[in-house]
């Protein structure tokens, strides 16, 4: 079953946090249009896409080879009143609830390099022999698995096989790459959203309040 992030933004304000709306989710086009809909100035999120790579920096869900930004606090005891009443409505649904500053996330080092794995079929597994790291994978396929040996063999016989995601085989892979590449829309999207809010010269006036379902 998949699991998905529920993100907040709370800025302080004299003293107290306070919910931040207006914001561009992942999910919505930045354009005109949506900038006019009260949908928009009431859009408490600036992410909400299901990315196990982020999840796995923000707080170790669904990811084992990232090291959190923080260990898991749990909902802040301070959390505004808007948030408190989320967190209560998920109940036992929602889970890992925690939160991080602004420079928190700035400090964080996105370009860090970690590793993939997944299951690719024949083409993607040339795209990997190519450029370093496949476009598609999975982890789990109906497709016959067999030995990287075995599907350099397969490649060498251009009528086996199929083009496409689900080959007549595939094959397990591990490959290196930046943090930062696969979670793009946290990064260049989300982040900057937050540095627009933040008064503070250290960008401690700006916090994500999150948890996750499943």
């Amino acid at each position: 079953m998949g699991c998905d992030i529920h993100l907040y933004v709370e800025k302080l304000v004299n003293g107290k946090w306070e919910i931040q709306r207006g914001f561009v989710s992942s999910m919505y086009e930045a354009d005109s249009e949506f900038f006019s809909t009260a949908k928009f100035r009431n859009a408490v999120t600036p992410y909400d896409n299901r990315n196990y790579q982020l999840f796995g920096a923000l707080a170790g869900v669904r990811e084992d080879n990232i090291k959190p930004i923080a260990e898991p606090r749990g909902l802040p005891d301070d959390a505004s009143p808007e948030v408190a009443a989320e967190a209560k409505d998920y109940g036992i649904d929602g889970h890992t609830h925690s939160w991080l500053t602004l420079k928190e996330i700035l400090d964080f080092d996105w370009s860090q390099i970690v590793v993939r794995e997944g299951i690719v079929s024949r083409h993607e597994y040339q795209r990997l022999k190519k450029s370093g790291r496949p476009k598609i994978w999975c982890g789990g396929t109906s497709a016959k698995v067999i030995t990287n040996a075995e599907m350099e063999a397969v490649i060498e016989d251009k009528g086996i096989g199929e083009d496409g995601f689900f080959d007549q085989y595939a094959t397990a892979i591990k490959w290196t790459a930046p943090l930062k590449d696969y979670c793009g829309a946290f990064v260049y999207g989300a982040i900057s959203q937050l540095k627009e809010r933040s008064e503070a010269e250290d960008a401690s006036d700006i916090r994500i309040v999150f948890w996750f379902d499943c």
